[in-house]
């Protein structure tokens, strides 16, 4: 299945009420205005949503709320991230289940052998296409040729 997505990929910010929930009508509003301006799809939820401080249910809130706003007018990228492998698939079989277009994760790198293992976890959970997230706190990010080896032989 091929994605069109030429242009810009909006990173939704997470909004929060007075009282320190979630605002789906802000979502709501966001995904409206930027699909009114064009955005060629959404990534949700990214570091910029504050992701490491959501609870699995929010971000699930936070998703199917872009998802069901956007009634498939763009694809939707879910994010997977997590600190460990069981959450990561959590995440990515969610992301798969409220019908994300595709997943995008980023893995720690250690090592190939340690880091091809959680993309092909990742892989397993069979997302409409996998974007892996080459970045890094104070690091070098993954190896190209690492790149090139899981794009030739990873759907």
């Amino acid at each position: 299945m091929k994605i069109e997505m030429n242009g810009i990929v909006g990173v939704i910010n997470t909004p929060f009420t007075e009282d320190d929930r979630i605002d789906g009508d802000s979502i709501r509003r966001y995904v409206e205005h930027y699909i009114e301006c064009g955005v060629a799809g959404f990534l949700v939820p990214a570091i910029a949503a504050e992701v490491g401080k959501l609870s699995f249910s929010e971000r699930r809130f936070i998703v199917e709320t872009v998802v069901e706003q956007t009634r498939g007018r763009i694809p939707i990228v879910g994010g997977a991230s997590a600190e460990d492998r069981e959450s990561r698939l959590l995440n990515a079989r969610m992301l798969n289940e409220v019908g994300c277009a595709g997943v995008l994760v980023n893995v720690p790198y250690a090592n190939e052998l340690d880091f091809r293992r959680e993309i092909e976890a990742v892989a397993a959970t069979e997302p409409g296409f996998l974007m892996v997230q080459d970045w890094e706190f104070g690091g070098y990010g993954i190896p190209l040729d690492t790149i090139v080896t899981l794009f030739e032989e990873i759907d």
